[in-house]
C-alpha cells in the first residue's frame, strides 16, 4: 500500500470516528487480486449486503459506515461478514473492522 493510500485512510478514519464506524476492507480474501476470485466476492455479497452498502463495496477498495452504538456496527458486521477467514471459503471472505468512538477497534474479523 503507498503512504498516499495509507494517509487517505486514515484520515477518513479521524474524520468518521466521531460516533460507532465499521471500516471494510473490499478487496477480497488476503488482498485477492485474482479478478475471477473478486468477481466471486461480489457475487456473494451482492445477496448479503443492504443495497448502497454492496454499491460502495464494488466502487471502493474502503468503505466506512457509522452507527449510533457500538453494539448495532457489531451485530451488523456480525451478521453480513464472516467471523473469520477460517469459517468460509476464499471469495467469502472480506475484512472488517468496528471502531468506537475513541478510534479503538473493539471487534475485527
Amino acid at each position: 500500500m503507498a503512504q498516499k493510500q495509507i494517509k487517505r485512510l486514515i484520515d477518513l478514519i479521524e474524520e468518521t470516528i466521531q460516533s460507532p464506524t465499521v471500516l471494510i476492507r473490499a478487496v477480497g480474501p488476503h488482498n485477492q487480486t485474482d479478478e475471477n476470485l473478486s468477481k466471486k466476492s461480489f457475487e456473494t455479497y451482492k445477496l448479503i449486503l443492504p443495497t448502497e452498502c454492496y454499491v460502495a463495496f464494488c466502487q471502493d477498495e474502503f468503505i466506512i459506515i457509522t452507527f449510533d452504538k457500538v453494539e448495532e456496527a457489531v451485530e451488523f458486521c456480525e451478521d453480513h461478514f464472516p467471523f473469520s477467514d477460517q469459517d468460509c471459503s476464499p471469495e467469502e471472505y472480506v475484512k472488517v473492522w468496528v471502531y468506537n468512538e475513541n478510534a479503538e477497534i473493539v471487534f475485527s474479523n
